[in-house]
C-alpha cells in the first residue's frame, strides 16, 4: 500500500507547489482519518486535490 501512496502522490503533486513527501503526508492523513470514520468512500486524485485545496487556505500548508 506504501508503494501505491508514493506513486499517487508523484503523480498528483507536480501539479501542486508541494514535494511527493507532503502529498503523501496529506494522503496518509485522508488514510487515519477514514480509518476513524464509518463513513467509506474512494480516494482518488480529484479528492486529494480538494484535501490540498483544504489544507493550504487553513495555512496547514
Amino acid at each position: 500500500m506504501e508503494k501505491e501512496i508514493l506513486e499517487l502522490a508523484k503523480n498528483i503533486a507536480p501539479s501542486t507547489q508541494l514535494s511527493v513527501e507532503q502529498v503523501a503526508g496529506v494522503i496518509y492523513e485522508i488514510i487515519d482519518s477514514q480509518k476513524k470514520s464509518r463513513i467509506k468512500f474512494e480516494i482518488d486524485e480529484e479528492y486529494i486535490q480538494k484535501a490540498i485545496w483544504v489544507k493550504t487556505v487553513m495555512g496547514e500548508i
